[in-house]
């Protein structure tokens, strides 16, 4: 059924397949933000292999060169493009055209239909032939392979992807890179190459057309959600209605569409404002309005947006400024004119792609602010030129910087004071005016003066690009006027004008000769005039010369200096100056000004040297270098060092380039050469070790910065990033005494700072991480690394609402800041403030459901409020995004053996372990699961391996010892405990378990002193207390047993077993009364402790309530009926109140359970002694005694034999 309004209704979509549809779009964002895909589908456009080769005495030899990107891109968009051809990944194209598609398509036929149409055409290009048939011998075997799917599964399958030793396509893809520097085996892998990249590349454009395909399924998705949303309102089901918002919620924000999910918000917040539920008004609203302000850039007509024109509407007292300088304040309502303060940088960083800069820091030194920025002077279609600029004043004056819009359509200000802002503002609008007035913007007019500098550098200049820039745009100009004694009125006496908002708007760093606003006339004439006369200037520097000078002649009347100049581009501009002579700027002289720039400039082009010169090729790669074209750059500098080998300065900038494209092996031998014509380049030794260091060789990067440093030893930079090698080489003192000397030779080297906290972090030294961190925050208190790092720290030191208090803030001045968000959370539940922490992983996850970190802290929440299966659900959500996430398998692994799924829990710490085999933590809880298990000696297994790892890993140890001890053995585990308390001699629990281990090995004087060790520690240590209770009850010390138990339930007067250990002390001391009272106490905590009741039994029976001792031992069977013991104590205590008959029927009944002849024998002795049958009694005690010689000396002291101990066979028996 094709979906229109009518059936919408009654569209069901199950959510598994629309997660599929959503990874499937989330897989296709991490290709096209991979720097694989940015390498062939933006910078190159295409794979180039180039071939020059001849044969020479029957060797091949030549050059072979192929445009790829380093090994580490290729397998990163591999891990990422493999989801799309392995069949058991949910996003496959298998599992999309084989089970999402056939259940979706009668919704969607015109997508499903293009969709399998795209997977045919693809399996028919990989079956394909491809154009290079590779056939050769691999041992025995002939090996040919010839289509694009072969050539595409040997070089995913054989490399990138689970490659097995045990995998042909691996035999092969070693074999074709074998050796691949030398001769044909060059060109054998580059041809093997070419061909898979091409397959690779054409794979990703299938793809992502399906992707296309796919979005516009979510996207009707989202609007069947809406609709149904809509008719449940209606209807009045507003629980229906949120749940089909929320719907269309998730995908939206899965597929990165905030202002879908904004204005999803604002329509749930309606329907609550329509039912008068101001609680979740407040909640949506909240919602919509944190959506808004976490796009990082402020979309292209934001000001039509009322939450934007609200937030950022201008403050009433600047507002007041423009009503006094402009005539009409209403032509100004639609231009966004934007003022914020130095602490609202934040603010500012969110225009970065509407105004003339991006890339704001600020720095606090002292009194000053640093405000650090990179702004654009030049742009050419897609590339733009930026240059790195400073602005610095002292925080307690009035400040202001202007940020104009590119399109000039709005500015922002950066100030504290409505005076400059007055003035800065009413600068901007004449610029504007000028630069509208000739069909240009802020860039187009800085070009000019980009040229300029160009030719002030001898830098080579792009006619075409020129001349397309020069075209003249169509606009209208605003019409307005200026009011009050600040008119600006541009006269021939402020000449200088004319080139100041050239010269102001471009802010290049040599653009330093602003014409001066009170000149010296004396000044201009020995310092302008005379030297402008005995050389030849260019470029920039001519232009600004030249004007001072007419300003010169105009001030002075000296006209004779004209004759003196012998240049025609002079005398042009001299008669262009005089259009304004006693008047205002007008459009006609910057008509005839840019026309004088045009002729200037092409006619240096024109005279510029032969290409084929050194120079030349160094200047166009130089003009690449700048636009970015670093490949176009590579081949210019190679032409330049070709002509001449010892050029240093194009061998570096070459190096440079292949920096750029992150080739860092070609670009270290290109500084290498740098450093064979000049070994004393410090420059070229610190990039040479940067390259080390990005190629992971931190050894060698640390070599080259100490070269680096033999001619500058005091250079912060160096010593900061030979700290970094250091610290990344866990050579944690060497990268503190590296960060040291940084911040000795600059105390304000912020990155310093931090870098040494993250070592201190990393050593576990948190308060001096800490000390670090508020180093930073002194001189920059919203640095966002500083105030994360401080945050952890205080984490680590369970300092939580400190943590806590430093997370909200960081937070506040980053909303988009995640890990901030996260460790918040973490924060939360570490103080039990669970539903906080839960709100703020699920907004997280609201956000981006993929939110690993935010899964695993809302797993571990949930674990420790024991709700482990949420927990576990959370794991599992983490593992079908990544089932390589061997932290999410461990934490499932806890939760699991928490719930006592101990194999299950086993499970998962195997997979954690396959993924990372030293994992500490994973192997001693599999180590826990094995004990679990009663496998004790595979748990002590794992604890070994996890101290191979970590010899001094306390709870490996432990753990260790106590596996030992459910082994009975106890020698092994006294050694580890003697091991522990080697290193650790402040842990209770190990000296009381030594304690118990001496106590197991009957070593009482032994087990004594290792308590008495555990309560020096812990006075309280009740379980100490009675251990040391129950050696002296051993030792048959009653009386000091008793003490140690009244010490005990003194700290815990309700332990059950220690008033049961109390009472069966009193019972050996005859104190039968208080024993029984003590376990009366015992049985009201616990009415169901069997071993009370039984020895309360006993105790009644012995000061003879025959009775109650009965009631005793018939509980003790109620709770366990194969109490042998208490049955049998029970026939006691029934012979004992006269119940013979009972008496010998229980007896009988426990000889049918343990066949112990002696003790029936015994018993019925007894019972006939009792009963007054002399001769039975003789012979059932004879046989008693030839069963078991105790039963003689029982007998003589046994009451029950009374009536028969002075006959003669009595006698006979027990003498």
């Amino acid at each position: 059924m094709i979906v229109d309004n009518t059936s919408k209704k009654d569209v069901v979509i199950e959510p598994k397949y629309i997660n599929s549809l959503i990874l499937f779009q989330q897989k296709i964002k991490e290709i096209e933000e991979s720097r694989f895909f940015n390498f062939y589908f933006i910078t190159s456009k295409n794979v180039h292999l180039s071939i020059t080769a001849k044969k020479l005495d029957a060797e091949w030899i030549g050059t072979c060169s192929l445009n790829e990107p380093n090994e580490e891109l290729i397998k990163a968009f591999i891990l990422s493009f493999r989801f799309f051809i392995q069949g058991n990944e949910n996003c496959s194209i298998k599992q999309i055209g084989d089970n999402v598609i056939p259940n979706i398509e009668t919704f969607f036929p015109e997508q499903a239909k293009n969709i399998k149409n795209l997977r045919k055409r693809l399996n028919e290009y990989l079956d394909k032939t491809s154009n290079i048939h590779f056939k050769f011998k691999l041992g025995q075997r002939n090996i040919e392979f010839k289509s694009n799917r072969e050539i595409k599964e040997i070089f995913i399958f054989g490399h990138y992807a689970h490659a097995s030793s045990k995998n042909d396509k691996k035999w092969i893809y070693d074999y074709i890179h074998q050796n691949s520097n030398k001769g044909t085996n060059r060109i054998k892998r580059n041809l093997f190459r070419a061909s898979a990249i091409s397959i690779l590349i054409t794979l990703t454009n299938f793809v992502r057309s399906i992707s296309l395909e796919i979005r516009k399924i979510l996207d009707k998705i989202v609007d069947i959600n809406i609709f149904q949303a809509e008719v449940a309102l209606k209807n009045g089901n507003i629980k229906l209605c949120e749940k089909r918002y929320k719907n269309a919620i998730f995908i939206a924000n899965a597929l990165g569409e905030k202002e879908m999910r904004a204005s999803i918000y604002l329509k749930l917040k309606s329907v609550y404002i329509k039912t008068n539920n101001t609680d979740k008004v407040k909640i949506y609203q909240r919602k919509y309005e944190e959506v808004k302000d976490s796009f990082h850039y402020l979309p292209e007509g934001f000001w039509g947006d009322d939450y934007y024109r609200n937030k950022f509407s201008l403050p009433d007292e600047y507002n007041r400024v423009l009503d006094e300088i402009l005539d009409n304040r209403e032509e100004f309502q639609d231009i966004p004119i934007i003022v914020l303060p130095i602490e609202k940088i934040h603010q500012l960083r969110r225009f970065e792609k509407l105004i003339i800069a991006k890339n704001f820091k600020v720095e606090v030194k002292a009194e000053n602010i640093i405000l650090y920025y990179e702004q654009i002077i030049s742009k050419d279609h897609e590339r733009s030129y930026w240059a790195h600029q400073k602005f610095e004043f002292n925080k307690n004056n009035e400040y202001v910087c202007r940020f104009p819009f590119i399109d000039d359509s709005g500015v922002v200000f950066l100030t504290n004071s409505k005076s400059l802002f007055s003035k800065w503002f009413l600068s901007w609008i004449v610029i504007r005016e000028l630069i509208q007035s000739s069909g240009l913007n802020y860039v187009f007019l800085q070009r000019y003066v980009d040229y300029l500098v160009d030719i002030e550098l001898e830098n080579e200049i792009n006619l075409d690009v020129f001349n397309r820039m020069r075209a003249i745009k169509n606009s209208s100009s605003l019409t307005y006027s200026i009011k009050g004694p600040e008119m600006i009125n541009l006269h021939f006496n402020s000449l200088r004008r004319v080139l100041e908002p050239i010269l102001e708007i471009s802010t290049f760093p040599r653009l330093k000769t602003i014409v001066e606003l009170d000149p010296d006339m004396d000044y201009i004439k020995i310092h302008i005039i005379e030297p402008f006369l005995k050389q030849k200037f260019k470029g920039l520097k001519w232009v600004s010369m030249s004007f001072k000078i007419i300003l010169y002649i105009y001030i002075t009347g000296n006209h004779q200096i004209i004759e003196e100049i012998n240049d025609d581009f002079f005398s042009k501009l001299y008669e262009i100056s005089k259009i304004i002579k006693s008047k205002p700027v007008s459009s006609e002289f910057f008509e005839e000004f840019f026309k004088f720039c045009d002729k200037y400039i092409q006619e240096y082009i024109s005279n510029q040297g032969d290409p084929q010169l050194k120079k030349a090729w160094y200047n166009k790669g130089s003009a690449s270098y700048i636009l970015e074209q670093y490949n176009e750059a590579i081949e210019y500098f190679g032409k330049a060092v070709e002509i001449d080998p010892n050029d240093k300065h194009s061998w570096f900038y070459q190096g440079m380039c292949f920096f750029k494209i992150e080739e860092f092996n070609q670009s270290i031998q290109c500084y290498q050469k740098v450093l064979e014509i000049d070994s004393n380049d410090k420059q070229v030794w610190f990039y040479k070790g940067l390259s080390f260091y990005r190629l992971e060789r931190y050894n060698n990067s640390i070599e080259c910065y100490n070269s680096a440093l033999e001619s500058n030893p005091k250079d912060s930079q160096i010593w900061f990033y030979k700290g970094v090698s250091s610290h990344l080489l866990n050579d944690y003192e060497y990268a503190l005494e590296c960060f040291n000397k940084v911040i000795k030779f600059d105390p304000e080297f912020l990155d310093a700072w931090n870098k040494k906290a993250v070592v201190y972090y990393d050593l576990e030294e948190f308060p001096k991480a800490i000390v670090c961190c508020e180093k930073v925050i002194k001189i920059e208190p919203n640095n966002k690394q500083a105030l994360y790092n401080m945050g952890i720290s205080l984490l680590n030191l369970e300092k939580y609402n400190q943590a806590i208090q430093i997370f909200e803030k960081t937070i506040k001045i980053y909303p988009d800041f995640r890990q901030a968000r996260n460790k918040l959370g973490f924060s939360l539940c570490k103080i039990k403030e669970f539903d906080k922490a839960l709100k703020i992983f699920e907004d997280l996850l609201e956000m981006d459901p993929n939110d690993s970190d935010a899964l695993i802290n809302k797993g571990n929440c949930f674990y420790s409020l024991k709700q482990d299966k949420d927990a576990i659900v959370c794991y599992d959500k983490i593992l079908n995004i990544n089932p390589d996430n061997k932290f999410a398998w461990y934490n499932k692994g806890l939760a699991l053996l928490d719930i006592g799924q101990f194999q299950q829990a086993l499970d998962c710490y195997n997979k954690s372990l396959d993924i990372d085999p030293v994992y500490i933590d994973a192997l001693i809880n599999r180590g826990n699961s094995n004990c679990c298990l009663y496998k004790y000696e595979l748990g002590i297994m794992d604890y070994d391996r996890a101290l191979e790892i970590k010899p001094d890993n306390s709870k490996a140890l432990y753990n260790k010892m106590k596996a030992f001890i459910h082994l009975e053995k106890y020698e092994n585990a006294l050694e580890c405990t003697t091991q522990f308390l080697s290193n650790d001699k402040n842990d209770k629990n190990v000296w009381f378990e030594a304690g118990f281990i001496n106590y197991r090995l009957k070593r009482l004087g032994k087990a004594l002193e290792f308590y008495e060790e555990a309560l020096k520690l812990d006075p309280q240590y009740m379980e100490a207390i009675n251990n040391i209770g129950i050696i002296y009850a051993e030792k048959k010390e009653f009386n000091k047993a008793i003490l140690q138990y009244n010490k005990a339930l003194k700290i815990e007067p309700n332990l059950k077993e220690i008033l049961y250990n109390k009472g069966f002390a009193l019972d050996k001391l005859g104190r039968f009364t208080e024993a029984i009272e003590n376990l009366d106490l015992a049985l009201t905590i616990a009415p169901k402790y069997k071993e009370a009741w039984s020895l309360k039994g006993v105790l009644l029976g012995k000061i003879e309530k025959y009775q109650e001792s009965i009631k005793s031992f018939e509980e003790v069977l109620r709770l366990d009926p194969n109490d042998i013991h208490a049955l049998d104590n029970a026939a006691i205590s029934y012979l004992k109140s006269g119940q013979y008959k009972v008496a010998d029927k229980i007896f009988r009944e426990v000889y049918q359970f343990d066949k112990d002849k002696g003790k029936f024998n015994y018993n019925q002795a007894s019972l006939a002694s009792l009963k007054k049958e002399p001769q039975k009694a003789i012979n059932c005690l004879n046989l008693a005694i030839s069963d078991d010689e105790k039963y003689r000396r029982m007998a003589v002291e046994d009451l029950d034999f009374l009536n028969i101990k002075d006959l003669d066979g009595f006698q006979a028996l027990t003498t």
